[in-house]
């Protein structure tokens, strides 16, 4: 039980992390563009 949340754990900070690493710029460009 405990090792299957450790895997999901690692695997969401994965996705998370190439998330931010894909929208992280167009959100900053966004919100500048938005409140600009």
């Amino acid at each position: 039980m405990n090792k299957a949340i450790e895997n999901f754990t690692v695997l969401t900070t994965k996705y998370n992390r190439a998330v931010n690493k894909i929208t992280g710029k167009s959100f900053i460009i966004n919100f500048m563009a938005n409140f600009c």
